[in-house]
């Protein structure tokens, strides 16, 4: 939350690549150059005025374990339980539950349970389809592997809202305007606490919630439908395009939908399959830009609920922590990050996020990583936060890896048909098949949840353009080819918007964390509120704007880049004249 760290950006703008610095030097010299040019002026015109999977500990295990039962288990009306894992359309559905497949129930496999999924499969319910969802995972209980936290924003608020979730949400989760940052620190500042600062006062709240409590949230959603079934410990094995419709394998189940929704994130294997049945192997393949947070590494330590910060004081569930470190030196140096819960008695996890070749990633034991806390954080009781077991656990994983922001041009196919395009399956992706980046601005989870309501409009402008007609195979060919038409830019914006949004907080090279601070300052709170109608503030500000698109963002973005460098060279330009034409007239 706004501890921002930066290395040199790799933004792309309309000249080609740049830097943070040339991107601060263009904001800087907007303000610079007027006043360079205030004593020239005031000389020759003197009446003038001037005008930011680890196991757990055995004392806290027990917390979280027995969130659903294990093998494959159907939701709906059967046995229930918790789960792991070339037309205009409006971005907002208003329709109906009707199918766009009318006279029979049309069917539909979603693969892969996590939000975007569930997501998915709720909205294909809601319509009528008979839904069969593939998850690999045995059941929804808390990993600490996967203990993120997301922030629901209004992007991603507009899918509760369409199915009565955000109440829950709310009940869940904690607003982004209600809670605390407590900094500790090693020195004699202590514990300072703050309220994260109020970029957009106008802005709608946001929540943070844990992905096993938006698991939860939407899982509980799916029970409500007797038209979905979540086949857990099911992977996804292949897709048959052999017949007149694809056939869906995982395992011994066997499928054969009108539509497969690809949710199985970025190395997504029906987008494989997509790109190898459609022979668009280029389209389908993920499109790579490079960021300032790309490929950074990441572990998560699981710590106790209201764990002791020091003898008088304990942490508290919605206050967000940043732990800085003693340590000065850069590959062994580390800071904890915490990001706040509602539930009071959930296990927290602290985020450690570190280049490549920091000294953490080369620990083998739980001896190695007690003695890196110990030596990082004197300043809190580490032995009795951190037990040993949970750092022999820390020690043993692998960790993540941030991946570039990448998205596919292709994003839908039809599987099966024949020569003429008939029949066949339709097959669209959602969520990280289609974009994925580093969780800088915390956009992973609000643009699944918008590409599924995306597609709904499209399924709904789809059956309307449509109606009458026989051939319901069309319907959803054309849904998923205007789906495409309208994701496609929002994922390349979206993308292209993550490499200059935020990507700056990990603490890679202070010179550039101060120069991007500088940028973001200038953008957000002088250029853009003196000239509103000339400059837009930083993305990372219009992105709370849940009204503007990710390509609008992007476009205006770029806008004021472009405009700041033109302002710089009128500036030099005027500064050249004033100094040098009196020379050249002598």
């Amino acid at each position: 939350p706004f501890d921002c760290g930066a290395r040199a950006s790799v933004k792309l703008c309309y000249l080609g690549r740049h830097s943070i610095y040339g991107d601060t030097l263009g904001s800087m010299m907007i303000v610079v150059i007027p006043l360079a040019l205030l004593p020239l002026a005031v000389s020759t015109r003197p009446s003038v005025p001037s005008p930011h999977r680890l196991r757990f500990s055995p004392r806290i295990h027990s917390l979280y374990r027995g969130g659903g039962r294990h093998g494959s288990m159907v939701v709906g009306n059967h046995e229930t339980g918790a789960m792991d894992s070339s037309s205009t359309i409006s971005a907002t559905s208003t329709s109906s539950s009707s199918s766009p497949l009318k006279g029979r129930q049309p069917s539909a496999v979603v693969v892969g349970g996590g939000p975007g999924g569930l997501a998915a499969s709720i909205m294909l319910a809601e319509k009528g389809y008979d839904v069969k969802v593939l998850e690999k995972r045995e059941a929804v209980t808390y990993e600490p592997t996967r203990a993120y936290l997301y922030l629901i924003d209004a992007r991603g608020q507009k899918f509760t809202e369409r199915f009565n979730l955000t109440d829950k949400l709310k009940r869940k989760g904690v607003s982004s305007l209600n809670y605390t940052i407590a900094r500790v620190y090693p020195d004699k500042r202590g514990t300072t606490r703050s309220v994260p600062p109020m970029l957009s006062p106008d802005r709608k709240a946001s929540y943070w919630i844990s992905r096993y409590e938006m698991l939860k949230l939407l899982t509980e959603k799916a029970e409500e439908y007797p038209n979905i079934e979540i086949h857990y410990g099911s992977s996804f094995t292949t897709i048959d395009a052999k017949g007149d419709q694809a056939l869906v394998s995982a395992g011994d189940l066997e499928f054969t939908p009108d539509l497969i929704v690809g949710a199985d994130g970025v190395a997504s294997k029906v987008r494989e399959v997509c790109a190898e049945l459609s022979g668009d192997h280029e389209g389908f393949e993920p499109i790579k830009y490079p960021s300032a947070s790309s490929n950074l590494r990441y572990k998560m330590i699981t710590l106790p609920p209201r764990f002791p910060l020091n003898k008088e004081e304990r942490s508290e569930g919605r206050q967000a922590y940043a732990i800085y470190s003693k340590v000065k030196d850069p590959k062994k140096k580390g800071k904890l990050g915490l990001l706040p819960v509602a539930q009071e008695d959930s296990p927290r996890t602290a985020n450690i996020i570190q280049k490549p070749d920091h000294v953490i990633w080369d620990m083998k034991d739980g001896d190695q990583v007690m003695a890196w806390l110990s030596e990082n954080f004197p300043h809190i009781p580490i032995a009795d936060i951190v037990s040993k077991e949970e750092a022999a656990a820390f020690a043993s994983e692998r960790g993540g890896q941030f991946p570039d922001p990448q998205y596919t041009k292709r994003i839908q196919a039809t599987i099966g048909a024949n020569a003429q395009g008939e029949k066949g399956t339709t097959c669209v992706l959602v969520g990280d098949s289609i974009h994925a980046f580093p969780p800088d601005l915390g956009q992973g989870v609000n643009a699944a949840l918008d590409d599924v309501c995306d597609f709904e409009a499209a399924l709904d402008a789809a059956a309307e353009a449509k109606t009458g007609v026989k051939d319901q195979t069309a319907i959803l060919k054309t849904a998923a080819q205007s789906y495409e038409k309208l994701r496609v830019p929002e994922s390349e914006g979206l993308i292209k918007v993550m490499q200059i949004g935020f990507p700056y907080q990990y603490g890679q090279d202070p010179l550039a964390e101060k120069l991007w601070m500088v940028n973001f300052v200038l953008r957000s709170f002088v250029l853009s509120k003196i000239l509103p109608r000339v400059f837009y503030p930083a993305a990372v500000i219009m992105l709370q704007d849940a009204t503007l698109r990710y390509s609008e963002v992007w476009r205006r973005a770029q806008q004021t880049t472009r405009r700041l460098f033109a302002f710089l060279g009128l500036g030099a330009a005027l500064v050249f004249f004033r100094q040098f034409m009196p020379l050249l007239l002598a």
